[in-house]
C-alpha cells in the first residue's frame, strides 16, 4: 500500500526534518481516516527510530504524540480491538521507556511530558491509567532512576508525578512491579559480581602464568 511502501519508509532518512512536518500531517490524517492504520504506522517509527540522533528522536517524539491523540480522539467513535489497542500500548510504553531512559535530557524530558497531555492520559487516552498494568512494568526503573535524582529538576519532577500518578492509580500494581524490578536488579547485581570473580580469576592466572615463563 502507499502508506506502507512510500509515506512509512520516508521516517528513515537523515534529512527528515526538511519534510518532517508534512509527513507526521499525512500519517495523522491516515490515523484520523481508519484508526487501523495506527498500528502499522507506530510499528515503522519503532523500526526506524534515530536512536543515536536526539534531533531526530525529538522530532518523531513530537510526531508520535500528534498519532496518539489522533488515535485516542478516533476512539471515541470507532472501535478497536483490545488486543490491537494492547499491541499498541506495549509498542508506545516499551518506546517511551527508552526515550525516558536516554542520557540526553531533552529527549527524556519530552518523553515524559506525554503524560501531561490530557488527550493521551484521559478515560479514553492511549496512555490512560486503565491500562497501567501495561504501561508501568517497562517505564518504572527509567522513571524511577529520574526521580531518585536528576541533574534537571523539571526531568526529576516529572518523573515524580509519573510514578506517583500510578501509585495512585493501583497501588497494589505499582507495588507488585516494584518488587519484580528490585528482584531483577538484585538477579543482574549478582551476574555482574561472578563476572567480575571469573575476570580476576583468569586475570591472577594470566599474572601467575607471566611470572612462570619469566623465570
Amino acid at each position: 500500500s502507499f502508506l506502507k511502501r512510500a509515506l512509512l519508509p520516508l521516517h528513515k532518512p537523515r534529512n527528515i526534518k526538511y519534510y518532517h512536518q508534512h509527513l507526521a500531517y499525512c500519517a495523522v490524517q491516515f490515523v484520523e481516516k481508519d484508526i487501523d492504520t495506527v498500528i502499522p504506522i507506530v510499528k515503522s517509527m519503532c523500526k526506524w527510530w534515530p536512536w543515536t540522533s536526539s534531533a531526530k528522536q525529538l522530532l518523531l517524539l513530537a510526531e508520535l504524540e500528534e498519532i496518539l491523540e489522533a488515535c485516542s480522539s478516533a476512539m471515541s467513535h470507532s472501535s478497536m480491538s483490545p488486543a490491537d489497542l494492547k499491541e499498541l500500548k506495549e509498542m508506545v510504553a516499551r518506546l517511551l521507556a527508552q526515550c525516558v531512559g536516554s542520557v540526553h535530557f531533552q529527549v527524556a524530558e519530552r518523553s515524559l511530558m506525554f503524560w501531561n497531555n490530557e488527550h493521551l492520559i484521559g478515560g479514553g487516552g492511549v496512555l490512560s491509567m486503565a491500562g497501567a498494568d501495561v504501561l508501568l512494568a517497562p517505564m518504572l526503573a527509567p522513571a524511577r532512576r529520574h526521580a531518585d535524582g536528576h541533574w534537571n529538576a523539571v526531568i526529576e519532577r516529572l518523573a515524580q508525578n509519573l510514578l506517583k500518578m500510578f501509585m495512585d492509580q493501583d497501588p497494589e500494581l505499582f507495588q507488585k512491579c516494584t518488587e519484580e524490578q528490585q528482584k531483577m536488579e538484585a538477579e543482574r547485581s549478582k551476574r555482574r559480581e561472578a563476572t567480575e570473580r571469573r575476570w580476576e580469576l583468569l586475570r591472577a592466572r594470566a599474572e601467575e602464568i607471566g611470572g612462570a615463563s619469566e623465570s
